[in-house]
């Protein structure tokens, strides 16, 4: 029988950076252009099996708006949340301006010392040249010890590899009994839930505001 664990998921960023989009292609393998931004939060889950170690995780993931108004509600979402994806768009540098200024230094000082960090640079699709310099990139997610990723929520491309990297992270970590204990939790209904669609596939779920 493999084990179970559930972890709380958190997408954070300016607004129109994607994180919407990567949800969606991760959940029901579509991309969206019609998507409208996200007021104040959103939940979606989906469970991947790792076969190796034989451990199902299901991942609670919570959509967040970006604008700057809602930032502080944000708060309510990450300040018990396990992994962070801070998502930004490679191809405008103030997003990831953002990131290091404002997102990671909120993050940093309202969650758990045991929080996940991953740095999300999507819209690979769409890139034409460099306008955010890649050595800033990865010497900032060496800084904050974070995992990184280039994603297209359009195509696809990065995105179930995202995931399944981050399982992998939480599994072999050393402290992976207390991770169990921790994190492993039924979410609570949200109300900010008032529309459920069922997959065929009974193991992907989506609940969005």
């Amino acid at each position: 029988m493999s084990e179970s664990i559930v972890l709380k998921c958190v997408l954070l960023g300016e607004s129109a950076v994607g994180k919407s989009s990567l949800i969606n292609r991760f959940i029901k393998g579509t991309f969206n252009r019609d998507f409208l931004p996200t007021i104040v939060g959103c939940y979606a889950s989906k469970e991947i099996f790792y076969k190796e170690e034989n451990i199902k995780i299901s991942y609670e993931i919570w959509d967040t708006a970006g604008q700057e108004k809602y930032r502080a509600v944000n708060r309510i979402f990450y300040q018990d949340a396990y992994i962070v994806l801070f998502v930004f768009d490679i191809n405008k540098k103030s997003t990831f301006d953002a990131l290091k200024d404002y997102w990671y230094q909120e993050v940093k000082e309202n969650s758990p010392p045991e929080i996940i960090i991953v740095i999300v640079g999507n819209k690979i699709d769409l890139y034409e040249g460099e306008v955010i310099d890649e050595d800033d990139v990865k010497n900032f997610c060496e800084s904050v010890n974070a995992l990184y990723m280039l994603t297209s929520a359009q195509t696809g491309k990065g995105v179930d590899e995202l995931f399944y990297m981050i399982g992998k992270q939480v599994i072999t970590q050393e402290n992976f009994g207390k991770i169990k204990k921790t994190f492993t939790f039924k979410m609570k209904k949200s109300i900010y839930s008032s529309v459920s669609t069922v997959d065929n596939n009974n193991s992907k779920r989506i609940k969005c505001c």
